[in-house]
């Protein structure tokens, strides 16, 4: 039998997750998950793939508030609304897409500005924006501005096997899931296409193609480059390398940590 164990949303993209007991299910992702990123002077998403230093912000939620702080600054923090529904407008790119978006206030762009030393802008996709996923097996869903589907989850199992083939043990949120699951063998959710967890049915899309972000030590920002050296070494597939699973919501909802998770494949 397999079980809900940990759920986690990222505010904004490429900062640190917040770890949840139940979460609310929309198709383009968890609530709050990812509706916020880091854009550069041209309007292109960033992420800890070219700003490694993302990984030295914390993240909190403070009533209707987002707070962000630097870690390597004890006193320097900023906080923003969870939602933004009116400000300067404009399109930023994602990956292929341009999206429609609401810009932060000023003071919030000088902070992160200051704080990655270039010139940056918070921006917020609304819920009158959308961003087709684009896969052929995800039909019409949307995403928000997660790398490629509103869901990712992984098992503890798979990372535990992992884990132990690594000279120096990691911590599963280097991989960024927003579920993670107990029961089971390693790797059972490579060929999930059908789950309910709570009162919610997903989807399984394909599964998750690794970047070199969970090389960074979450704590430091160095990258060991450890655990993509060694998941090549035994999750190797076509032109990738694969570990955990991507999902779409097929039904809005709720689920919880210790939730049943039933195959309907």
């Amino acid at each position: 039998m397999y079980h809900v164990s940990e759920l986690y949303i990222y505010p904004v993209k490429s900062l640190a997750g917040i770890s949840l007991s139940n979460a609310e299910v929309f198709p383009r992702g968890f609530k709050y998950d990812r509706r916020w990123v880091i854009v550069n002077d041209q309007n292109r998403f960033l992420t800890q793939r070219t700003l490694p230093m993302l990984t030295q912000f914390g993240i909190q939620l403070r009533n209707s508030e987002i707070v962000v702080y630097d870690k390597r600054k004890s006193s320097s923090s900023i906080s923003f609304p969870i939602e933004m529904k009116t400000g300067n407008t404009g399109s930023v790119r994602i990956w292929n897409s341009d999206v429609n978006a609401i810009f932060a206030d000023d003071e919030v762009n000088e902070w992160f500005s200051s704080a990655v030393e270039q010139d940056v802008r918070l921006a917020y996709m609304p819920d009158s924006s959308s961003r087709l996923i684009g896969h052929e097996n995800s039909g019409d869903h949307i995403v928000s501005f997660a790398d490629f589907s509103p869901y990712h989850i992984l098992g503890e199992q798979s990372f535990e096997h992992l884990n132990k083939k690594l000279n120096k043990q990691i911590t599963i949120n280097r991989f960024r899931p927003n579920i993670i699951f107990t029961g089971g063998n390693p790797h059972d959710e490579d060929s999930w296409l059908d789950l309910v967890i709570g009162n919610v049915h997903f989807k399984g899309v394909k599964n998750c193609g690794r970047c070199k972000v969970p090389d960074l030590d979450p704590d430091t920002g160095e990258s060991d480059g450890e655990p993509s050296r060694v998941l090549k070494s035994y999750r190797s597939e076509n032109d990738g390398v694969y570990f955990g699973r991507y999902l779409v919501a097929e039904s809005a909802g709720n689920i919880s940590v210790g939730d049943l998770l039933s195959i309907c494949n």
